[in-house]
């Protein structure tokens, strides 16, 4: 009996999509790219779309609007009154660019977050 010949696996290689430059997730989260086959010598093509998603990485440091504040109160301020707010934003989209205030030290104050913005409060 004599072997039949089924089929011959041949070496598929694939080609590369390599990106030049910078990836920024700020300024493109989604890139689509129409990449066309084509048979050589002939006109037998097909087209694919490849859709590459950038995920975003905590890259920027959050930057007060102004370096320094200064509030002036009356020393008959009532606990628990606002005496001044501040600022912050972050560059980075997303979770990653939510700015989170704290108060570093001891302090007879207490921070109210809301819109990106801190309210300190005397604290009742």
């Amino acid at each position: 009996m004599k072997a039949k010949h089924v089929s011959t696996l041949q070496a598929i290689s694939y080609p590369q999509l390599n990106f030049q430059g910078n990836i920024d997730y700020e300024s493109g989260a989604e890139y689509k790219i129409l990449v066309k086959a084509q048979n050589p010598g002939t006109q037998l093509s097909s087209t694919g779309t490849v859709l590459v998603h950038v995920t975003g990485v905590n890259e920027y440091t959050p930057v007060f609007h102004v370096k320094d504040y200064t509030f002036t109160i009356r020393e008959d301020q009532h606990s628990g009154s606002s005496i001044g707010g501040v600022t912050a934003t972050d560059r980075d989209r997303g979770d990653d660019g939510i700015v989170y205030y704290y108060l570093v030290g001891d302090s007879n104050m207490q921070v109210n977050t809301r819109n990106s913005t801190l309210d300190i409060q005397l604290q009742p």
